[in-house]
């Protein structure tokens, strides 16, 4: 409907600059520019690998089993700081403890004399280490 007006506007007054155009028809300056020069009105932001969204499940927020799930893939017998699974993982540190917590695997470890350190390990080796 908009481009009709800014069409009309152009065939009248193909004189009249891009800005006066708008002014006259309630649009953008570059939905004008974009009309007289033939372009597409909005261009590709030049982002590549995007995922498509067709044919897929979309959430407001991460499923609450994935954070389980990488929990259950951290090799064994190691500790990883939460703040670093949070950067890798790209979830929140309050959400890989609650998680942890869930499975009794979040520990803390002493790095260094009186420096311990929160982390999150394997369910399985946290069991073990309860024993």
């Amino acid at each position: 409907m908009k481009n009709e007006r800014i069409k009309r506007c152009l065939e009248r007054h193909p004189d009249w600059t891009d800005r006066r155009v708008a002014n006259a028809t309630g649009t953008r300056q570059s939905q004008v520019a974009a009309l007289r020069t033939g372009e597409p009105k909005e261009r590709q932001s030049g982002v590549t690998g995007g995922i498509s969204l067709s044919g897929v499940r979309v959430s407001n927020r991460k499923p609450n089993d994935s954070v389980r799930r990488l929990l259950y893939q951290l090799r064994k017998g190691m500790a990883y700081p939460v703040a670093a699974l949070s950067e890798t993982w790209n979830v929140g540190v309050d959400t890989i403890r609650q998680h942890a917590k869930r499975v009794n695997a979040l520990k803390y470890v002493e790095v260094s004399p009186g420096e311990w350190v929160a982390c999150a390990m394997h369910p399985d080796t946290a069991e073990e280490l309860e024993m």
